[in-house]
């Protein structure tokens, strides 16, 4: 049982490492043009990405890192039409014999971390959802961002945090995710986190 809880407890400070890392990255993010000279890994990181399972379909999203573990593995990516659009994606599966994460798939502890580190935090629609044979559970939310406007007024962000559990091989797989985005013209909801769920139901 100490085994269990300590995953879980990995787990979710897995979730809390990416969401402190976008958290600290926005208001910071530059965009760069495409130089000819420069040697990317995108051929690696999608290979890892089919690898993993998880890929997510179209052009309006880039995944820009991964980091996998024994049990777990974290998606980065960010939006090519929106770039102020940022979003992590947690895949974990509890080894046979441990509990399940039940901290990990807490769609409240997920948004208390929110609320700690976003000022303005401000609690919008809450949703569950049996889709594919598995349960999505959602929340959007607004905060306060650290970007001014021309007006010298900070800008509203938008986010979602989302929290899918399914069956695969036999196996319970569980989905953590958080899209957010800074200056939006309107709150981020079911559709903009779409492409990101229909890759958790492959």
């Amino acid at each position: 049982m100490i085994a269990g809880f300590a995953r879980c407890a990995f787990a979710h400070g897995v979730a809390l490492t990416a969401l402190t890392a976008l958290t600290a990255s926005a208001g910071c993010s530059l965009l760069f043009e495409p130089d000819a000279t420069f040697l990317g890994n995108e051929s690696v990181l999608a290979s890892a990405s089919e690898a993993a399972g998880f890929v997510v379909d179209g052009d309006d999203q880039r995944l820009e890192r991964l980091e996998a573990d024994v049990d777990s593995v974290t998606f980065y990516y960010r939006g090519t039409t929106r770039p102020d659009l940022e979003t992590w994606v947690l895949r974990f599966s509890p080894k046979p014999g441990e509990q399940d994460p039940t901290a990990l798939v807490d769609l409240y502890s997920h948004l208390a971390l929110v609320e700690e580190l976003r000022g303005g935090f401000r609690l919008g629609e809450e949703t569950i959802e049996e889709i594919g044979g598995a349960t999505l559970r959602r929340a959007s939310y607004e905060f306060r961002s650290a970007l001014r406007g021309d007006d010298g007024r900070a800008l509203v962000g938008s986010g979602v945090v989302a929290i899918l559990v399914r069956e695969r091989a036999g196996r319970r797989l569980f989905f953590v995710m958080r899209s957010e985005s800074t200056g939006a013209r309107e709150a981020l909801g079911r559709g903009d986190i779409e492409p990101f769920v229909r890759a958790m139901l492959r």
